[in-house]
């Protein structure tokens, strides 16, 4: 009975490591990802929508003559980019015209 007991702690084991393996549990690493496309989006959603994608955000503002107040008029890396996470995504927010 030992002896199946064994087998069973070792089958036991190599499933953990292989689920650690295949779902990437190692814990620090990032995930590489893509940059979600956030121009033309509100700033609230923009940012929630970059923090679930697992990135840190950055606001900088700019005045648009067509663009209105609170809408993403560029973002940087652009949408579409590879990303790891926890890299940081610069949305440039319009404060309407001047």
């Amino acid at each position: 009975m030992a002896a199946a007991r064994k087998d069973g702690v070792i089958v036991l084991s190599l499933i953990v490591i292989m689920l650690v393996l295949v779902t990437g549990c190692g814990g620090g690493e990032s995930t590489p990802g893509t940059a979600p496309d956030l121009i033309g989006l509100e700033q609230s959603e923009a940012v929630a929508m970059a923090e679930d994608a697992g990135l840190q955000v950055e606001i900088e503002h700019r005045t648009s003559a067509i663009a209105p107040s609170g809408t993403v008029i560029e973002q940087s890396p652009p949408g579409g980019t590879p990303v790891e996470a926890g890299t940081t995504l610069t949305l440039v927010v319009s404060t309407g015209k001047e």
